[in-house]
């Protein structure tokens, strides 16, 4: 930054193209300006408050736009929304040295990896604390194992090779561990088989908070989770007009789509689109997240893994818009598997979940 004021290049034009360049030879996917830190604002308590805006401030734009979500005010949030009650209460210097004084978060003793770890074990507890259950924000680690190796099987040709470009996404990403564990499980066997591999991570939030969370997490093990988005699935997908190598998502169990209703039925009229094959009842959205998946797999080939619980599988007779969407599945010869999992796996409840996987590029049989 120093350089670029002694060039003149002090425009934010300049700032942002030179911005990715120094951050590749930094080797991080964000910076700060401000010239501050935690540690160095507790040495003026008197003037904390105007110098944490400053600090926060400071940040590149992709951790500003992550801080704003954590408001949970949208497109109307300010970055003083972060610490401003806390000020208010006189908290925000003791908060702030708890960080400070109490633990070592620095790179040098926690790297990527294990900060990655860290964050997943603070949301389960955090949310289980408050009663909430933690299954709606975090899916199990050995869980989401499971559906990658599972979803992964049999592909190993098509993924290890030099210089291949793979990309994953979720529709419902939540805070992001079915993408960082799918990335960490291709990139660990890649290293294995000593071949350069790129996997470009691809996925949607509702929640704000909850794609913030997964923004940065991504971000802390390195990448830098332009491919992650916000909003709804069902209303707009953000990326209508693409397809993916491989797809992975456990959707939201029980949960109704009586807000998305009727754009969703709307855009069932048209034969060509996502949910053309049918709809289930309007008490659970999961199927859609399904249809939604298998309308973006490559023709070229992709494999889909869904965790989903029972009724996906059970409901609705024979015409209904479930059978006539799992009538679909089958007529278009794209489901390879389902597998019934043991049942007290998910964080606060016993409910029975199954594991769907979807191929379209199924291996020829050996004729007989």
């Amino acid at each position: 930054m120093k350089q670029l004021e002694e060039l003149g290049q002090t425009s934010q034009e300049d700032i942002d193209n030179m911005m990715p360049m120094l951050m590749d030879a930094a080797g991080y996917k964000f910076y700060n300006t401000s010239g501050l830190s935690l540690s160095k604002l507790i040495t003026v308590p008197a003037d904390l408050t105007n110098n944490f805006k400053t600090y926060l401030e400071g940040f590149s734009p992709n951790i500003r736009e992550i801080l704003k979500n954590f408001t949970g005010k949208g497109e109307n949030a300010s970055l003083s929304d972060i610490f401003s009650n806390l000020a208010r209460k006189n908290l925000l210097l003791q908060v702030t040295k708890a960080f400070v004084l109490n633990i070592d978060l620095s790179p040098d003793k926690v790297d990527n990896h294990m900060m990655g770890t860290v964050f997943e074990i603070v949301i389960r507890y955090a949310k289980e604390s408050v009663g909430i259950g933690a299954g709606q924000f975090y899916t199990p680690r050995d869980i989401v194992r499971l559906m990658t190796e599972i979803t992964l099987l049999g592909q190993e040709d098509k993924i290890y090779q030099d210089g291949k470009i793979i990309s994953v996404y979720d529709p419902c990403c939540g805070t992001g561990g079915i993408l960082t564990l799918t990335k960490d499980t291709i990139e660990e066997t890649a290293k294995e088989r000593r071949v350069d591999v790129t996997v470009n991570l691809f996925g949607q939030e509702l929640n704000d908070k909850t794609y913030a969370l997964c923004k940065s997490d991504i971000i802390m093990k390195g990448d830098e989770a332009k491919g992650i988005a916000v909003g709804d699935t069902l209303l707009v997908d953000e990326f209508r007009d693409q397809k993916f190598n491989f797809m992975l998502a456990n959707p939201p169990y029980g949960v109704d789509w009586k807000r998305e209703y009727d754009s969703v039925s709307a855009e069932a009229e048209d034969k060509n689109s996502r949910f053309a094959p049918g709809l289930p009842d309007k008490s659970d959205g999961q199927l859609l997240f399904t249809l939604h998946m298998l309308h973006k797999m490559d023709p070229k080939g992709s494999r889909v893994g869904i965790l989903s619980n029972g009724s996906p599988l059970f409901n609705g007779g024979a015409g209904s818009g479930w059978s006539n969407i799992r009538k679909h599945m089958l007529d278009n010869d794209l489901l390879d598997a389902i597998i019934a999992l043991p049942g007290g796996l998910f964080y606060g409840t016993g409910i029975a979940t199954y594991l769907w996987i979807f191929d379209n590029k199924k291996p020829r049989k050996p004729q007989e």
